[in-house]
């Protein structure tokens, strides 16, 4: 674990990458606030990007140097509390993004995360840029327990519960329109407003995972995105669904496999996966490769040697 730490701290060979799924992210804004008419019409349903790459080939190690580039970054690890992978989990954090959650919950807690990061910005007078320093300041169990508290206070009032009664359908459509008032006059008077902001949903599998009668997870944090404005006066908070190539096909499905009926009538309503499929051994660093048996055999150089994103 400390080898695979010190990996990450290691300097990231290919920025190429980075600017790539920057520009990506911005093409997926431009298609949020797409005019939602006509058969032409690139609307997407929900601001969300599926990662598309293999188990171990460095997605997180790119969600971490995000902050370089003058990213605000809330990493949301969804793996498992006894996995062995890294970055370890925050308990708290997984549980209540994993546990039967609600579209009004999941709501709820992007707000109460952009209003505490709005909150630090202001505040922020440190040495390092403001975005590294956000990065880091999520590391502590505290932070969240502050956003997650609030999320579930703000998550039983009025504004964020559906009360389906007898037309479903026209009850869910006042709801959602209350939400996406609540979505804009909450975020309006921030000073956030142009910020480049992603929320990274790590080990996402777990979203899709049944919930009895409900809609998985997945379904209801992807209603919740969908009430971020679609205007050219917010930058649009993005979101990134990542896991391993044998799962995430399910965060991006074919429209005719969509489990959402309001999904499936927008054409193009999902955003098409980011994929990273480079050859394993293609940025090798050529100053630092392993000359020993004992180079090969130490985890810093497994975590470094070849990886397309180290």
């Amino acid at each position: 674990m400390i080898a695979t730490a010190s990996a990450f701290e290691a300097p990231y060979q290919d920025n190429g990458v980075l600017t790539n799924l920057i520009s990506k992210m911005e093409t997926c804004r431009t298609r949020w606030c797409e005019p939602d008419e006509g058969p032409s019409s690139c609307r997407l349903y929900s601001p969300y990007i599926p990662i598309v790459q293999a188990s171990m080939m460095g997605k997180t190690r790119m969600f971490f140097t995000l902050p370089q580039f003058d990213v605000f970054v809330f990493y949301l690890c969804l793996r498992e509390e006894k996995s062995s992978g890294y970055p370890r989990s925050i308990p708290l954090l997984t549980k209540a993004l994993t546990g039967p959650c609600t579209e009004g919950f999941y709501s709820a807690f992007l707000l109460a995360a952009l209003d505490a990061l709005n909150k630090f910005k202001n505040e922020f007078r440190g040495g390092n840029t403001v975005f590294s320093a956000w990065f880091l300041e999520q590391q502590r169990p505290e932070f969240w327990k502050e956003i997650i508290d609030r999320a579930n206070s703000e998550a039983s009032s009025e504004n964020f519960l559906f009360d389906p009664k007898i037309d479903r359908e026209q009850a869910y459509a006042s709801y959602s329109i209350t939400l996406n008032g609540v979505f804009h006059d909450r975020l309006a008077p921030l000073s956030l407003l142009q910020d480049n902001i992603v929320f990274v949903f790590d080990e996402a599998r777990i979203l899709l995972e049944s919930q009895g009668s409900r809609d998985c997870n997945f379904i209801e944090l992807r209603r919740a995105l969908t009430h971020f404005p679609s205007s050219t006066e917010i930058r649009c908070p993005l979101s990134l669904m990542t896991d391993t190539v044998a799962k995430v096909s399910n965060l991006a499905p074919l429209q005719k496999a969509d489990p959402s009926g309001r999904a499936t009538a927008m054409p193009n309503g999902i955003f098409p996966p980011f994929f990273l499929l480079a050859n394993v051994d293609i940025w090798v660093e050529e100053d630092d490769p392993p000359r020993t048996l004992a180079d090969m055999a130490d985890p810093r150089y497994y975590c470094r040697y070849g990886r397309p994103h180290w």
